[in-house]
């Protein structure tokens, strides 16, 4: 069967190119739709759902969630991941699509899969290459994705930009010693460093010195003492992750710093936390991540499928108690 690669290679257009002249997409040029038409038609090409008996069948669409937590639950019971799934099962809800979600280890073949349960699927969840590789060439798309991936569409927050406006925000309060603390998490480091890019970035730009960050592996201890030493050269931490800032948090307070006046402290995400929430954060749109997300794997499968596309969803920042102008003595 001719695929819509090789009448790309043909033609010397992308992938993307062909799929729209095929769907006679309005954006494309006439000249071109033509061209493309042609040597389809001369390659033989046939659509590969004219003669698929499922194509009237209600359509259903997974979302497979890699790594399992800690109590045995997946990610989707989680603040930012629930706020995404919900959005993806509204959207898909509207328009009589139906959701199915398999839980399991980056190792495995999904079931749904297996079965021809599902035509395509989102991605959550520490996945890796090897995982897309068992897959078999299932039109998937990452949501909040760990790692990149050839030929892997993705969505994500504004992991660079949040951060920041999180700098920014301590730099107008009049703080110049900033530090970053971060993780280094083996492989699935793609977020943080993007985040941390973020933080050197607008410290260059304002002529200011980075200070040191603290790194450790996904399965060793979360030591701040280190870091913690080395907080009297600073009077703010920009944290990659609210977690990271609530640990902060808690090990200032208990060691009797007085915060923020000593200290001010943002983070990144705007988790809800059952003490309740005093932290600065930024705050991706998680909700029009999944209708995006949602939107894009339904309505855009052959513009997106096998490109590496990467749609970014903006956000704000949410001022809170953690940050303060900085303490003149």
């Amino acid at each position: 069967m001719v695929s819509q690669k090789e009448i790309a290679d043909a033609t010397g257009v992308s992938i993307m190119t062909v799929s729209r002249a095929l769907r006679n997409h309005p954006d494309l040029a006439p000249a071109t739709r033509e061209i493309i038409l042609r040597k389809a038609a001369e390659l033989g090409y046939v659509s590969p759902t004219a003669n698929d008996p499922r194509r009237n069948q209600p359509q259903r669409i997974g979302v497979l969630v890699y790594e399992l937590g800690s109590d045995g639950t997946n990610r989707l019971n989680e603040g930012v991941p629930r706020r995404i799934f919900s959005a993806i099962q509204k959207e898909c809800k509207q328009r009589g699509v139906e959701v199915l979600i398999e839980a399991l280890q980056p190792s495995e073949v999904p079931l749904l899969l297996r079965n021809k349960t599902i035509d395509r699927a989102f991605l959550f969840g520490r996945y890796t290459p090897e995982t897309l590789q068992r897959l078999n060439g299932l039109p998937v798309m990452a949501v909040s994705s760990y790692i990149e991936c050839k030929g892997l569409p993705r969505i994500i927050a504004d992991n660079e930009g949040g951060i920041r406006e999180a700098t920014e925000h301590l730099i107008r309060l009049g703080h110049r010693r900033i530090a970053f603390l971060g993780i280094d998490e083996n492989e699935f480091t793609e977020i943080f460093h993007s985040r941390e890019t973020g933080y050197l970035a607008t410290m260059c730009r304002h002529g200011l010195t980075p200070l040191s960050r603290i790194t450790r592996h996904a399965d060793g201890p979360l030591d701040l003492a280190p870091f913690i030493k080395t907080l009297s050269k600073a009077t703010a931490v920009v944290c990659a992750t609210d977690f990271l800032a609530f640990m902060l948090d808690f090990e200032l307070r208990r060691l009797g710093w007085d915060l923020p006046r000593r200290c001010s402290i943002t983070g990144f995400d705007n988790v809800e936390r059952e003490t309740g929430n005093h932290l600065t954060s930024y705050s991706p749109d998680w909700s029009l991540m999944g209708t995006l997300a949602a939107k894009f794997l339904l309505d855009h499968l052959e513009d997106i499928r096998g490109e590496n596309i990467r749609l970014v969803v903006p956000g704000e920042l949410v001022v809170r108690q953690s940050t303060a102008a900085v303490n003149p003595s």
